[in-house]
């Protein structure tokens, strides 16, 4: 029962099993929304989808260590496991020299040779599991590490501008750069505002770092990038003290909520220097470098005043209220993560590629096998391939000839026209 288990483990068909269950349960999943979020959350923090996650590791585990074991023990022949071959020849035991012609033969070809006074093994290839094998390793280190990070990884998001220290650490933020433009085209619904030109420069007591949008910048063990870009306001309401306020409405379109010192909302968001159409094409030019706010708020009366336009350093006054905006700057929103996992997760993609890439060579690269057991009144000879088998037949149906003969010239014969 404990054998039957563990070949069941290790068996590629089991390997197809879990395969499916974690395909069906992401196909399941994509009738809702977030399909990707519920499948990465269902396989790392729900027992079933742990279970089959496990389970895979487990299985590529063992397929590595049997296949291993299978190819680098010493091979044992018998009369059966040449019948089982792919193909095989008998040959009567009165020929003088086989087990020498067979085994000549087999080292001519570059096969290594096991030889007794009752079989010879040749075999070609016996290496050539090591491909795949490391594109499995790949995988295991790789899914392995990406249990340890949804556990261990910590992440932290804060809003900073220039002079702030991150996240407690001795750590500040020295300049924000940007290109934002004076003019901004957004055509359509969806924003083509992206965060390419945005950086920042941190520094430590010893060291000048620049971030950005993209690859995360390690720093002290932790990894900084920029996730948002916005407008970081001084403003101020009647008499009361001018207050800063950082407004999140990039890209255009977006729509924030302020509170003003009354405690009522006051809603901002970019509005168009001039609209633009074109046949069914409308398209909002934006000045996204000295922005136009559209604001939106309630009077005292409880009605609503909308759609006030007013720029950085300029003043506007609705009745009794009387709004001033100071010079604005940029904030940026800075991601931390910790992540002890990620250098076995950058291990794992180098080994899967790297087996990727090596399984080429399984083209031409693969475990040939001919054995020979003799008996006092006949010789078995057998032929395997692990690819290509019918060509193989056919070859070693070509070479018979050089066990039937046992001659020299036979042999050179089967080696020009192998």
């Amino acid at each position: 029962m404990q054998k039957k288990i563990i070949r069941l483990v290790s068996s590629w068909q089991f390997t197809l099993i879990l395969l499916l269950l974690l395909c069906t349960s992401y196909v399941f999943l994509t009738f809702t929304e977030r399909p990707y979020e519920k499948w990465i959350n269902f396989i790392f923090h729900t027992p079933a989808g742990l279970i089959l996650y496990i389970g895979l590791i487990v299985n590529l585990i063992s397929l590595n260590i049997r296949i291993a074991c299978s190819r680098l023990k010493r091979k044992t022949v018998t009369l059966e496991s040449i019948k089982n071959m792919d193909t095989y020849i008998e040959l009567p035991a009165n020929a003088p020299h086989l087990g020498e012609t067979i085994t000549a033969w087999a080292k001519k070809k570059g096969f290594h040779t096991d030889t007794d006074k009752n079989y010879v093994i040749a075999l070609k290839g016996k290496l050539s599991f090591l491909p795949g094998t490391l594109f499995r390793t790949g995988l295991i280190v790789l899914m392995t590490a990406l249990l340890f990070s949804a556990y261990l990884r910590k992440t932290e998001e804060a809003v900073f501008h220039e002079g702030d220290k991150l996240f407690g650490k001795n750590i500040y933020l020295t300049s924000i750069k940007s290109n934002l433009p004076e003019e901004f085209l957004q055509v359509g619904e969806k924003s083509i505002f992206k965060l390419n030109g945005v950086s920042a420069t941190l520094s430590t007591s010893t060291k000048t770092y620049s971030i950005t949008s993209g690859f995360p910048t390690k720093i002290k063990g932790k990894y900084y990038r920029i996730t948002n870009l916005g407008f970081s306001q001084p403003f101020s309401v009647g008499k009361s003290p001018t207050e800063n306020a950082d407004i999140d409405i990039l890209p255009p379109g977006k729509t924030d909520t302020l509170t003003l010192p009354s405690g009522d909302p006051l809603t901002i968001t970019l509005q168009p220097e001039k609209t633009i159409k074109k046949g069914l094409i409308t398209g909002k030019l934006y000045n996204l470098k000295t922005p136009l706010y559209s604001i939106s708020f309630k009077n005292k009366n409880g009605n609503n005043i909308e759609g006030l336009s007013i720029r950085p350093l300029e003043s506007i006054a609705f009745g009794e209220v009387d709004i001033s905006l100071g010079k604005n700057s940029l904030f940026v929103k800075i991601q931390s993560v910790y992540d002890p996992a990620l250098v076995f997760i950058y291990t794992g993609i180098l080994l899967t590629f790297s087996g990727l890439i090596f399984m080429f060579s399984r083209f031409f690269w693969y475990e040939k096998q001919m054995c020979a057991v003799f008996t006092d009144k006949t010789v078995l000879i057998g032929y395997r391939k692990e690819f290509y088998k019918k060509w193989g037949i056919q070859k070693f149906h070509r070479w018979k000839d050089v066990f039937v003969s046992g001659t020299e010239s036979s042999v050179n014969k089967a080696q020009t026209t192998d």
